[in-house]
């Protein structure tokens, strides 16, 4: 989407927003680069990186920073627009989804920033923004800000990005049990380096990459708090008026990753339905053999991938009912909800193992289509946000009559 930004005599930048098509519009042109996407998958895999083509063609699709503010030039497109392009675009690739719905979700979490930060990225040559929220690096407190060294990992989609958010963890907050003070800091491109050591067996081209960085001072008016974020205190609320850019920043983002499993193994069902559909109308004689099997296995897998994607429709639509009506979202909601995306992931997973498991000795060839979707689909549920045993835990203590266990909600 082109920089819809001008400098003007003050010096401060005057942004126009946009007018952008509408939903049923967008999706049929994410639907309509699935053919595309799987042309390309080959290449996007070997590059260990999405492409500059295939980017290029998600920004002509008009489909790149539909969450940039109206303020800052943008459309305020909601959120869940967004996720369900990403599912889409998995369906064709699932390193494309998953780089595409990390990147998008980062042009909301800039919104937690004060205004006049926000300005400088998005008035800035590339203002897209990658992250690693694992706080592997060491934040060190100093006047004024944080110094940053060490390394982030898993900065997907880094090759596109002019800057980064990572994660530090700055001691403990106090209280009956202690919790870490979990920093946000938003970086410049300028200030770290790119490592290339994505070296994987799953999303092998999202291009997840690690950056380096060495004494870096991040200064106060760029960093944001986990406990900001968790209780929408941060200096950016307020900021917009659409009602998205006011609701808990980790309630929204958690269906990024779900979002992109559902449309991996959706996908792959496609691809063994069609393939299965050529070997009954030729009459392969191995094939009716097992037919039955096949019959069998087919539905099994398509309810396990409609489970997963029924769950998923359904939390999103009530988190974002109540974003949009209240400007929150309730814990109780929270809770379930980070219950119901882990499960989901798990369902898909588990879809995707019995469909390679239809495949037969082809499937393991590298270019199959559901050998691939297998090690994506296990990459995603492998994110730590998806860990069973963490909100499988929260959740119930929850239904006890607890509090919930899992600090980021």
């Amino acid at each position: 989407m082109a920089q819809t930004a001008t400098r003007i005599a003050t010096g401060r930048t005057k942004f126009t927003a946009k007018a952008a098509p509408s939903a049923e519009i967008l999706l049929e042109r994410a639907r309509s680069l699935v053919p595309f996407l799987r042309e390309k998958s080959d290449e996007i895999n070997a590059s260990r990186r999405v492409t500059e083509e295939v980017w290029q063609r998600l920004v002509d699709a008009g489909l790149v920073e539909l969450l940039r503010p109206a303020r800052f030039g943008g459309v305020d497109a909601p959120m869940e627009l967004m996720l369900r392009i990403g599912q889409e675009l998995a369906v064709g690739d699932g390193s494309v989804g998953w780089v595409y719905v990390v990147l998008s979700s980062h042009d909301q979490f800039l919104s937690f920033f004060p205004a006049h930060v926000q300005e400088e990225v998005w008035s800035s040559a590339c203002p897209t923004s990658a992250s690693s929220y694992n706080p592997t690096g060491k934040g060190s407190a100093a006047p004024g800000g944080l110094r940053l060294t060490g390394r982030w990992s898993f900065c997907s989609g880094i090759d596109f990005c002019g800057w980064a958010v990572v994660g530090a963890i700055v001691g403990m907050l106090p209280g009956e049990k202690p919790m870490p003070d979990f920093r946000y800091c938003l970086v410049h491109k300028s200030q770290y380096e790119v490592v290339d050591d994505w070296h994987v067996m799953g999303l092998c081209g999202s291009g997840s990459k690690s950056i380096v960085m060495n004494d870096v001072f991040v200064p106060d008016e760029r960093i944001v708090t986990g406990v900001q974020i968790v209780t929408n205190t941060t200096p950016g609320v307020g900021v917009h008026e659409a009602p998205i850019y006011r609701a808990p920043g980790f309630s929204t983002f958690i269906f990024a990753f779900p979002s992109v499993a559902v449309g991996i193994v959706r996908g792959a069902y496609e691809s063994m339905k069609s393939d299965m559909q050529g070997r009954a109308a030729r009459h392969d004689p191995m094939f009716e053999l097992g037919r039955p099997a096949v019959q069998m296995h087919l539905a099994e897998a398509s309810a396990m991938i409609d489970a997963s994607r029924l769950l998923l429709d359904r939390a999103m639509d009530e988190t974002f009912r109540q974003a949009h009506q209240e400007g929150t979202v309730s814990m109780p909601l929270r809770v379930r909800n980070r219950r119901d995306t882990v499960y989901l992931v798990i369902n898909a997973r588990r879809a995707a193992e019995m469909l390679m498991s239809m495949a037969g000795g082809r499937g393991i060839l590298t270019g199959g289509r559901v050998q691939r979707a297998l090690r994506d689909v296990y990459a995603v549920s492998m994110h730590p946000t998806l860990n069973w045993d963490v909100q499988s835990l929260s959740f119930g203590a929850v239904e006890l009559g607890g509090q919930a266990t899992d600090p980021v909600l």
